[in-house]
């Protein structure tokens, strides 16, 4: 990314574990004094794979630290105003960052030849996975007149057609995530619509 940009990615952040019934595995976000970390989420449900960890790290990295330092830097030389230094999972600039992060890899050559047969298998499935759900998120939350009975068993039965491997306990969590928790239904959509865009 680095050699892409012209410059080095200069980036001090540190690792920290959570252990969080959550839908992510791997979060960038900035400490009380304003440094970088990236939380790694390893709860019980969450199956970590060398490709997993190679996916995560340009995601989170590459992309939203990257951005973030980015952003920070602009902001102390007065060239950006420090509102824009505040972002929230359900803002607008959410399909941008997530559909970038997801798709970063396949943006810039160099990143993806890099990645290991695994890594490069995690980045497609990733987007593809992100794709799937973003189908039936929109299906979940335009189709309110139908019970949840209904919702769940069609769109249970969309997700496994693409995707038969997807684990029953983590299709239940996604469908009441993007049906009912006003945050997630306007966050996880960015995944896949954005990696679209």
């Amino acid at each position: 990314a680095g050699k892409f940009l012209g410059e080095p990615l200069d980036l001090q952040y540190s690792i920290v574990g959570a252990n969080q019934d959550a839908y992510y595995y791997a979060w960038a976000k900035t400490d009380t004094e304003q440094n970088f970390q990236v939380q790694l989420n390893f709860y019980e449900d969450k199956l970590w794979t060398p490709g997993k960890t190679e996916a995560r790290a340009v995601h989170e990295v590459t992309e939203h630290l990257r951005r973030m330092n980015e952003w920070k830097k602009r902001i102390r030389q007065n060239k950006l105003h420090p509102f824009f230094g505040l972002t929230v999972v359900h803002g607008p600039e959410s399909l941008v960052e997530e559909g970038s992060a997801l798709t970063l890899a396949r943006l810039i050559p160099d990143i993806y030849d890099n990645l290991s047969p695994e890594g490069q298998f995690q980045v497609d499935s990733d987007i593809f996975r992100h794709m799937v759900y973003a189908n039936a998120h929109i299906f979940v939350n335009t189709e309110k007149k139908l019970d949840s009975e209904a919702v769940n068993g069609q769109v249970k039965d969309y997700i496994l057609h693409k995707m038969p491997w997807e684990d029953s306990n983590e299709l239940a969590k996604q469908i009441e995530w993007r049906r009912h928790d006003p945050n997630l239904q306007a966050y996880l959509l960015s995944y896949g619509l954005g990696a679209k865009l």
